[in-house]
């Protein structure tokens, strides 16, 4: 079933809008800043912070607004971008998720639990919900249909995709999105415990070390093409399929099967029936990680053969839950312009990662798979049709 995408809208570091990130990514010198956090446990560390304009949807108080943690901001400003030109209605579902959602309100409320804090007011406790922006969505821009979040690690935003995917039908449009800030302090703190936290943002490279918190958000609207065709739509792509596939005991909490198993399911069910050498390139999942890049690297090849890889966390960071959507509205700016992006920071290749492109090539096709991996095993592909 091919679904149309008839809405995009995005933030992260690099940019506001898809055409600014994407020529930034290839052409601009973008690297992580220090952590904005005093504290001396991660003080030391570098993130990819998201500061641009943020657009402000006309349906919500100044106030409120204001009261608003920098995750919902983002949140906003993709929904409310990726909505310009589409028909209002209110027969509009909603499957959004913020998975880093409630960090920073986790911490002032503990310090008003446990240390006599000052105490928290409504606005700021019930953002500690991960699900409030989703919730809040619907009341800003009156919809009534199916509203809900997934929560599935880093591959969040294509379990959203893939639900997205199952009831398209129902609704005159379904948005589908996520909205991370992967660099508050509990996350930060968190990642660097387990180790995962790197120096650098290499994915590739062969002294990469770990990946780099990012923050950003992104939403795209899916529409029956049908539906999308008959009203004269202006469509950016469709997507085909979405395979999912765990590493069952073969995986571990936070490290994948050794042999891809999960991976490679994923990408098999997404390119079921379809004619894999038609596939120009694979954005891949790509986190920087020293086990995660070479396992899914060589899992994408022994599935679809002789083809590219691209990671754009190299200059965006890990923006966790938000990174599948986020880099799939890359993946579909990369197909609009004709091009396969090169992987940024890579001084040294291990010389059996022979597709990782380290300049633009162009003239390329109308097909590309978009990966997530993420802890306890969860897979995800995504086969897109740019335009």
């Amino acid at each position: 079933m091919r679904v149309a995408i008839t809405g995009m809208g995005i933030v992260d570091t690099l940019g506001n809008n898809p055409e600014l990130c994407f020529d930034n990514y290839m052409n601009k010198e973008h690297y992580p800043e220090p952590s904005r956090h005093q504290d001396s446990v991660v003080s030391h560390l570098k993130c990819f912070h998201a500061d641009h304009e943020l657009e402000k949807p006309e349906n919500i108080k100044s106030s409120q607004y204001a009261s608003l943690h920098k995750i919902n901001k983002l949140g906003l400003h993709s929904v409310e971008q990726a909505l310009k030109g589409l028909p209002k209605s209110s027969n509009v579902a909603v499957v959004y998720s913020t998975t880093t959602a409630g960090g920073e309100t986790d911490i002032l409320f503990h310090d008003y639990c446990s240390r006599g804090g000052k105490k928290l007011r409504p606005r700021q406790l019930v953002q500690g919900i991960k699900d409030f922006l989703v919730g809040l969505i619907p009341q800003i821009y009156d919809f009534n249909g199916i509203n809900t979040s997934m929560y599935a690690a880093c591959s969040t935003a294509l379990y959203n995709l893939h639900y997205a995917m199952c009831i398209v039908d129902d609704y005159d449009y379904v948005l589908v999105g996520g909205a991370d800030v992967g660099t508050e302090l509990s996350g930060l703190v968190w990642f660097n415990e387990l180790g995962a936290i790197g120096t650098h943002s290499a994915p590739y490279d062969k002294n990469r070390d770990g990946f780099i918190m990012g923050e950003g958000a992104g939403c795209i609207i899916l529409e029956s093409e049908e539906k999308a065709k008959s009203r004269g739509a202006k469509i950016y792509g469709y997507v085909h399929a979405v395979g999912m596939g765990n590493d069952g005991s073969n995986g571990s909490a936070t490290a994948p099967d050794i042999n891809g198993s999960g991976i490679k399911r994923a990408m098999r069910q997404a390119t079921k029936d379809f004619d894999i050498d038609a596939i120009t390139f694979v954005n891949a999942h790509g986190t920087s990680t020293p086990i995660g890049d070479e396992l899914e690297y060589h899992a994408i090849q022994d599935v679809l053969g002789d083809v590219d890889v691209v990671s754009f966390k190299s200059k965006i960071g890990h923006t966790m839950g938000a990174s599948g959507v986020i880099e799939l509205i890359y993946t579909l700016q990369a197909m609009k312009n004709g091009v396969i992006p090169p992987n940024h920071n890579i001084e040294s290749l291990d010389a059996s990662l022979t597709n990782i492109p380290t300049q633009p090539k162009s003239d390329i096709g109308a097909f590309a798979l978009k990966n997530s991996l993420a802890f306890g095993g969860k897979n995800v592909s995504v086969l897109v049709e740019g335009i």
